[in-house]
């Protein structure tokens, strides 16, 4: 579904909407006063036939892990977001086959951090300060308006929001338009992919590990089962190098036992990583990998096809 102010032309009623430019038009902010009370008509409407929506994400930092499978695992509340990380939309080459070395790029996406509604933002977010009439009152402290400074005469504000480490790709550069350019953000052709929606297809979603450029340390450990906690350069598609910031979660780092599993009605995509072999001297015997010889996986980097 996609909110009323989202589209061209805007579902009724077009005036007065919030705008959905943050976060891929998925969600609004409120800003709340006790005592105050605030009411949001909102609505949805369906895509148009045969359009198969965004493809949505979030990148976050995982601090627990109940499930073994870990297409199963989910982001929990507690678990912060990380912003500004740069998100691949990549394809099939020739060879139909994820992960390989004629993957192409066909968009990027740096995922969202939030920012406080200010007059400076395009569109521009300033907070209407008005008295109990609705008249502006103009002899506010100038600071207040255009910035949506919390103080109690903001009352009951709603804009257009993000959250941190959100990503969403509605659009794409097509097979023959050319790959997209990392470089200048546009297809091969020089299209804009904001001029080509998505449309139903296998994709892969690749995050791109962030890198801290003072540690020299490989991302990928030395070892003979295949295991990287990054993949490795595949064509125009980076990986391996130094200085990762983070390891991506994998079938071993089971570290809770409490709480529910569920089985989503919609089984998740299946993983698009690196094949390795499971290390059994990290498991403990409830482990759907325990005690099976040469089990491998391919979960434990940031990749995923749908």
């Amino acid at each position: 579904m996609t909110p009323s102010c989202a589209v061209d032309p805007p579902a009724v009623p077009a005036n007065p909407c919030v705008p959905t430019n943050q976060g891929g038009g998925l969600l609004s902010n409120q800003l709340l006063t006790e005592g105050h009370r605030a009411t949001v008509d909102f609505g949805k409407r369906d895509y148009p036939a045969g359009t198969p929506g965004q493809i949505v994400g979030i990148t976050y930092f995982a601090t627990t892990r109940n499930e073994f499978d870990a297409r199963f695992q989910a982001h929990e509340d507690y678990e912060p977001a990380i912003p500004d990380v740069t998100v691949y939309l990549e394809g099939l080459g020739p060879d139909g086959q994820p992960n390989t070395a004629d993957d192409v790029i066909l968009n990027q996406y740096v995922t969202d951090h939030w920012q406080h509604p200010n007059a400076a933002q395009q569109p521009p977010q300033s907070c209407a300060v008005t008295d109990s009439n609705g008249a502006p009152i103009t002899t506010l402290n100038p600071d207040v308006g255009p910035n949506c400074l919390e103080t109690p005469i903001t009352g009951e504000q709603t804009k257009d929001g993000a959250f941190d480490g959100g990503y969403a790709f509605a659009d794409y550069c097509p097979t023959a338009n050319g790959a997209f350019n990392t470089a200048t953000g546009l297809c091969g052709d020089g299209s804009d992919p904001g001029d080509h929606p998505l449309v139903a297809g296998t994709y892969i979603t690749h995050v791109v590990m962030p890198k801290d450029t003072t540690d020299s340390r490989a991302c990928n450990p030395a070892n003979t089962s295949g295991y990287k906690n990054v993949s490795s350069v595949k064509g125009a598609i980076p990986g391996d190098g130094a200085g990762c910031l983070y390891r991506p979660v994998k079938e071993e780092d089971v570290n809770v036992d409490l709480g529910n599993q569920f089985t989503p009605a919609i089984p998740p995509p299946p993983c698009a990583g690196d094949d390795h072999v499971i290390d059994q001297s990290t498991l403990v015997q409830r482990s759907v990998y325990y005690g099976v010889a040469g089990a491998h996986a391919r979960c434990a980097t940031s990749d995923w096809w749908s």
